[in-house]
């Protein structure tokens, strides 16, 4: 369940050993027919402090209540179209992650949830805004209707060739510890296997939690944007044998490079896809801001 590449499960939930404060139920916003209650922006403000820059708590619910406007006004945006996540696709996307977690039963998963610090009907409504979440960003990709060409991408290759340069592949093993109701011993633990490399496969093989045990914690080699991005901005930066650590809601994850090899700077033709995305990205991400920005001109919100 606990993965490098962040599945759903781990990127979503709560941190289980943080306690969960008592909140007096109340109305935050109102964006346009929906509202946004206390525990939304409570259950938002946690997740969000798990990747957050910034430690400063009202920063966070700040940026989380933004967060949830722009949900709410992303799922009128498609019920407007006609093109709204069906409660069918829904249960469909999760029965398919339980699968792919490799969770026999309905209730082995909700056990499983519950350790992570969520409801069923918590996970299911995340399920719901990343799927809208998609929905809407294919929806604005076809609003764009921009093609990027060749010569786009090849000026932008020479604009940009220092961030082709540095082409490296590791090969990763890892160690998941879970925290438990002690995330701070089990951090502890992490640390002194950081500072023993040698010794990681002691973790792996009485610690670790993580379905890659059982092939000794090796998990394949990866080229550079493969990863999730913090943990690849961590793992590129070791050398071989080092180790990283990495939080993750209720588990502490520790990923040695294995191997580390320099593939020589990466040409256009390796890199134009990647970058042609990059550019297609660009223009999505400017066509969502304004129509999000639109959106607000013309919702009532109140807050």
């Amino acid at each position: 369940m606990l993965n490098l590449v962040g599945a759903l499960l781990l990127i979503a939930a709560p941190d289980p050993s943080a306690a969960t404060p008592m909140i007096s139920e109340k109305i935050e916003a109102r964006v346009g027919k929906d509202i946004i209650t206390s525990s939304d922006l409570l259950t938002m403000t946690q997740m969000l402090s798990h990747s957050a820059k910034s430690d400063k708590s009202l920063d966070l619910k700040q940026k989380a209540l933004e967060t949830l406007i722009e949900r709410s006004l992303m799922r009128q945006y498609l019920e407007r179209m006609g093109m709204s996540v069906s409660d069918r696709e829904i249960e469909q996307k999760i029965a398919s992650i339980r699968q792919q977690n490799g969770i026999a039963t309905n209730e082995d998963f909700r056990r499983m949830l519950a350790f992570q610090g969520l409801t069923f009907d918590q996970f299911r409504e995340q399920v719901r805004s990343q799927m809208e979440n998609m929905q809407f960003v294919n929806v604005m990709r076809r609003q764009a209707q921009h093609t990027i060409d060749e010569k786009d991408m090849r000026a932008f290759y020479n604009a940009n060739k220092a961030d082709y340069k540095d082409n490296f592949e590791v090969e990763l093993q890892e160690c998941v510890i879970l925290t438990g109701d002690n995330p701070d011993a089990a951090l502890k633990q992490a640390e002194a296997f950081q500072k023993k490399p040698s010794t990681f496969d002691k973790c792996v093989t009485t610690l670790s939690k993580a379905p890659s045990a059982e092939s000794g914690g090796r998990i394949g080699k990866f080229q550079s944007g493969l990863l999730r991005e913090d943990i690849e901005h961590k793992v590129f930066g070791l050398t071989k044998n080092q180790v990283a650590i990495v939080t993750q809601p209720g588990a502490v994850q520790l990923i040695k490079v294995l191997e580390r090899k320099d593939l020589g700077p990466r040409s256009f033709d390796a890199v134009k896809d990647k970058i042609r995305e990059r550019l297609e990205g660009n223009i999505v991400q400017k066509e969502i801001q304004k129509t999000i920005a639109e959106m607000k001109a013309t919702t009532f919100i109140q807050i």
